[in-house]
């Protein structure tokens, strides 16, 4: 179908030869058909498209004197300082809310050394600290204030053979992680999430299905459900009651949800 919105009264005409059409000062009301010998009397109009038109996050976020890069709605950076993890835990602070990288899936951690070090080079001996930290035989994802939410392991992106011993995980030039120690001086990855992004819609009557769900938390307000999504890295999602204060946080397939009155599902705005 032909759109017609921006054409003149009458236009376009049943001529078979004017096949451009043309805009001026005098006709205000749309655009007027025309031939190749009208279009050599005629000025031209050029539009240019910037080829970088990035929101203020991004644009922040790729001026960073650090490598970095925008994906899975966050800012990663790649700090070459090689430092202990105790250390390197409460450095991501050139952006509000930042931590250390939560990779949970081999899609993050290929993206993230494509992104990152295939242009400016990871040493192989100088693999990632990132947020994941073992104690005892549960791995965690760490906070920069020293607390701590379980790792989902099914999905974590471990190369062949790992894990091995060791207290911290280590994001090799592969995009996968390998175990290691905490102790050692060791560059580590910064992660900052994008707030504008997070959870600002809600769609009602719809819970996760049994496959997906975290954990289920009862009298707990929106406010603090959103937050321990927010702070669990293996969290993609949750679904939230009202009327009982019902929390479940979603890891995964994000469409996998069923049917519940009374519960709000809620997902980051892509």
């Amino acid at each position: 179908m032909q759109e017609s919105y921006f054409w003149g009264p009458g236009q376009p005409t049943t001529s078979t030869t004017n096949n451009y059409a043309y805009i001026t000062g005098k006709y205000t009301d749309g655009y007027y058909d025309c031939d190749a010998n009208r279009l050599t009397q005629l000025g031209l109009m050029c539009e240019y498209l910037d080829p970088y038109s990035f929101a203020d996050f991004e644009k922040a976020c790729l001026l960073s004197p650090y490598p970095s890069a925008t994906g899975y709605l966050s800012c990663f950076t790649l700090i070459r300082n090689a430092i202990t993890f105790d250390t390197a835990q409460g450095k991501c602070t050139e952006f509000p809310g930042g931590f250390l990288a939560r990779v949970n899936t081999v899609d993050m951690g290929t993206f993230i050394s494509t992104a990152l070090w295939a242009k400016t080079g990871l040493p192989p001996t100088m693999p990632l600290f990132n947020g994941l930290r073992r104690y005892s035989s549960q791995w965690y994802w760490m906070n920069p204030d020293g607390t701590k939410s379980t790792a989902n392991t099914t999905s974590l992106p471990w190369d062949a053979g790992q894990p091995l011993t060791g207290d911290c995980a280590l994001l090799g030039q592969n995009g996968l992680l390998k175990t290691g120690s905490c102790t050692t001086n060791q560059w580590y990855l910064c992660q900052y999430r994008n707030k504008l992004y997070e959870f600002n819609r809600g769609i009602a009557d719809l819970k996760a299905s049994p496959s997906v769900v975290m954990s289920e938390t009862y009298n707990m307000s929106f406010r603090q459900c959103r937050q321990s999504c927010q702070n669990n890295g293996d969290c993609t999602s949750f679904s939230h009651s009202s009327s009982n204060n019902t929390c479940q946080l979603i890891s995964g397939n994000s469409k996998a949800t069923v049917a519940a009155s009374g519960f709000n599902w809620y997902k980051p705005e892509l």
